[in-house]
């Protein structure tokens, strides 16, 4: 078991469960309950990386806040939401390149349900959807809630 890995995707899992918590606000109608949706995905993904950490006897420090764009419409939102599933995607593929049998599984299956999510969010599907190192994240000309400027001409990745 790869407790690296692991404790990645649980940081992860829980920077897009505050991620979404922000977003979700910008957002109406169907788009509003696919982001509550997703953020239950995400919880219960987290409760998994959390319990395979237990398992090992590891209880890492998570984050009390992540750094999320300021939001001003749902374009922005849908775009952060997008950035935050990509980025899990990378991790996922992480994961299960660093585990075996069930585990390994498990981060093949929530890699492609990241990347489809990220696709309902209106990112265009690669062929390598985990280069991101190649590409900006799509997070929308803001100022975040620190005051900074962020674009997307800026390089600005979601981590």
């Amino acid at each position: 078991m790869s407790t690296e890995a692991w404790t990645l995707v649980a940081e992860g899992e829980e920077a897009a469960i505050f991620g979404y918590g922000v977003l979700t606000a910008e957002l109406a109608g169907a788009e509003r309950t696919r982001a509550l949706s997703a953020t239950d995905a995400h919880r219960v993904a987290r409760d998994r990386a959390r319990a395979a950490l237990s398992a090992q006897d590891l209880n890492p420090e998570v984050p009390a806040a992540f750094e999320v764009p300021t939001l001003t419409n749902a374009t922005g939102a849908m775009a952060v939401a997008a950035a935050i599933e990509l980025r899990l995607t990378d991790l996922y593929v992480a994961l299960s390149a660093s585990t075996q049998d069930a585990d390994r599984k498990y981060a093949s299956q929530t890699a492609q349900e990241t990347t489809a999510r990220a696709v309902m969010w209106g990112w265009e599907p690669q062929a390598f959807p985990t280069a991101l190192a190649d590409q900006k994240a799509p997070v929308p000309a803001t100022t975040t809630s620190q005051g900074s400027a962020s674009s997307p001409n800026d390089g600005a990745k979601i981590e």
